[in-house]
């Protein structure tokens, strides 16, 4: 575990070296600046916890920095148990109505200027709040139950399908690493794991 915590540093490292190289190459070379495109998304997808698939859904905004280097933000919403009235089939937790809520950032780095195919490779970091809804004496609301906080890191793959000059489909698949102790019955770093994801863009 401790090999792989290493080796994501060192690819967050690489990615953040990089996007000072991208920020800098335009004044030393005189080219004018890339214009700025930005866009919001959403996006769908699970990774596999305890050897279970754990849904998850989310929301993006990011902008091109350069022709081929973007940088967004995101959170995400993740069930780690069933909830009230759904029938999600998921034990993880121990914990009825159990979740985990991320919001992080990405570098991505694609292979190609413009391409209807693009390859790329992704990085980022941010933080996973972990807790669970308790319905009130009355029944009347939820509030939440045990929230703890776990910085994470991810490096992923993918491939960029862009339809239109505004619209791209991204389908990726990566790894999230998530140290943490045990918290409600979930063993400790078992948060950690591939996940997979569908993504929608909007170029505004």
């Amino acid at each position: 575990m401790k090999k792989t915590t290493q080796k994501i540093v060192a690819l967050v490292i690489v990615a953040i070296s990089s996007m000072a190289f991208v920020f800098a190459s335009p004044n030393s070379s005189g080219c004018e600046p890339y214009p700025y495109s930005s866009y919001i998304g959403f996006e769908h997808g699970s990774s596999e916890i305890e050897g279970e698939d754990a849904p998850f859904v989310g929301i993006m905004f990011g902008s091109k920095v350069s022709s081929r280097t973007s940088m967004e933000g995101y959170v995400r919403a993740q069930a780690l148990s069933d909830f009230p009235e759904s029938n999600l089939g998921l034990e993880i937790a121990d914990t009825e109505s159990a979740f985990a809520f991320m919001a992080g950032a990405t570098v991505t780095t694609r292979l190609f200027r413009d391409a209807a195919f693009n390859p790329f490779i992704q990085f980022g970091i941010g933080n996973m709040a972990v807790g669970y809804f308790q319905e009130s004496a009355d029944g009347e609301e939820y509030r939440v139950e045990e929230l703890n906080n776990y910085f994470f890191s991810e490096a992923a793959t993918g491939l960029e399908v862009n339809i239109f000059r505004g619209l791209s489909i991204a389908f990726l698949h990566g790894y999230r690493y998530v140290p943490h102790g045990e918290v409600m019955g979930i063993p400790a770093d078992s948060l950690s794991g591939s996940f997979n994801t569908v993504s929608f863009k909007a170029y505004l």
